[in-house]
């Protein structure tokens, strides 16, 4: 009886440390590695003398032991300094951050622990940014007259037979206005990984404006219209502006991860990223994980590969740009993403430009497409909006959502000409 319980202590100090600490942000990125460690899943202690108290005696996936055991060492090995940790059930592994040795360079001790047995994966706690501006505010009237992205997209006619109804949409992103109206009953799960303000959840500018893109409520009379305004919202904070009040935010491997395990956890059919940065190998992992559990990603692409190669250029992920683009990558499926007004804290209203919003819309469309067959594959989806972009010598090319529902119907839409 005393061996269990000093094991339940052990079991229960180590997952203390599960969500992430502030202090992942207030050291630099540069002096900072991410690694994961093997921890398969564990049944609960058996026999005839075993209680609920086993393994994972407070129910859900757990650090075992041995991979507690195991980071310790190999901060011991290497000097480092833990920061935080977090078991990831979709990957099966222990995630662990530590700060490096002010002697030692990030290069070389990630060269090191990935030559390690006992380390699965090393990088480091990269950063990620979103791509969106505030203009100047106008009037706060309705304003779905003011709302040329829907009409550029065709969207009008869409919502006669498909709306989103039900879709969770994970909006991954800075926090979000979650007591806006247009958002009336409709978020029906939010969390922040940030854990910095957790009283600025409601306050953050740029996740407000997406969700007012993707989701917005239709025929309330008080604002605007969504390109899928009866989806259900998830709304997870892994993001943080740069400065109060920004647009601009940036948000960073472990928080990221922490979203999309959520997204996934909470039922979301449709991911919605709106921020680029570098290749990110356990945010690949995750995500291709999520891709094939049949669950559509949107991310905003970008040109330079070099340095944004996350989340567009991860197979299976359908990246979105602005219309306005000059130099759009060949897969990028265009979508407004200037002047466009979309929500804002405090109830309000403002306009926005930038490629997140692009995302936003796409990720929209995508909803819609899913109301209509909720067994939509992800490349199916992909395979529908590429044949839905319509190209005009004169005009910026854009992605007809219209087009791209009305494969999923018997009849097919009435779409309008470019």
């Amino acid at each position: 009886m005393i061996i269990r319980c000093l094991l339940i202590v052990v079991v229960w100090t180590a997952c203390r440390s599960v969500f992430p600490a502030p202090e992942t942000l207030l050291i630099p990125a540069e002096r900072q590695v991410l690694i994961t460690i093997e921890n398969p899943f564990q049944p609960s202690l058996g026999g005839a003398a075993s209680t609920w108290q086993g393994w994972n005696w407070a129910g859900g996936y757990r650090v075992s032991l041995t991979a507690e055991q195991t980071a310790e060492a190999i901060g011991r090995d290497y000097r480092l300094r833990r920061v935080t940790a977090w078991p990831i059930s979709l990957l099966e592994k222990y995630c662990v951050v530590f700060e490096i040795a002010d002697d030692h360079q990030q290069t070389s001790v990630i060269r090191a622990l990935s030559s390690d047995s006992r380390v699965a994966l090393a990088q480091p706690l990269n950063e990620f940014s979103t791509l969106g501006t505030e203009l100047p505010k106008s009037a706060t009237d309705p304003y779905h007259h003011m709302q040329h992205a829907l009409v550029d997209l065709d969207i009008e006619p869409v919502h006669a037979v498909s709306t989103g109804n039900g879709i969770r949409i994970a909006i991954i992103d800075t926090g979000i206005d979650i007591k806006h109206p247009e958002f009336s009953r409709r978020i029906v799960d939010y969390e922040d990984f940030v854990e910095r303000a957790g009283d600025e959840f409601a306050d953050d500018l740029h996740g407000t404006a997406v969700a007012g893109v993707i989701a917005a409520t239709r025929d309330n009379g008080i604002g605007i219209v969504g390109v899928a305004p009866k989806a259900r919202l998830l709304a997870y904070k892994a993001c943080w502006p740069e400065q109060e009040g920004m647009t601009r935010a940036r948000c960073n491997s472990l928080t990221l991860a922490k979203g999309l395990a959520a997204a996934e956890e909470k039922g979301a059919l449709v991911v919605n990223l709106s921020l680029t940065g570098p290749v990110d190998p356990l945010l690949a992992q995750l995500t291709s994980q999520l891709i094939e559990r049949g669950i559509t990603i949107v991310g905003t692409s970008w040109h330079n590969e070099a340095r944004h190669g996350f989340p567009a250029n991860v197979p299976g992920v359908i990246g979105a740009t602005s219309s306005g683009n000059k130099n759009p990558k060949r897969a990028a499926l265009p979508a407004p993403g200037d002047d466009i007004i979309s929500t804002a804290p405090a109830g309000e209203y403002r306009f926005y430009s930038g490629a997140s919003f692009a995302t936003a819309h796409v990720s929209g469309i995508v909803a819609l497409q899913k109301e209509l067959s909720r067994k939509l594959k992800p490349e199916q989806s992909a395979a529908m909006l590429q044949q839905a972009v319509q190209r005009a010598p004169s005009k910026p090319s854009i992605t007809s959502g219209c087009r791209a529902v009305a494969p999923l119907l018997p009849a097919q839409l009435s779409c309008a000409d470019r």
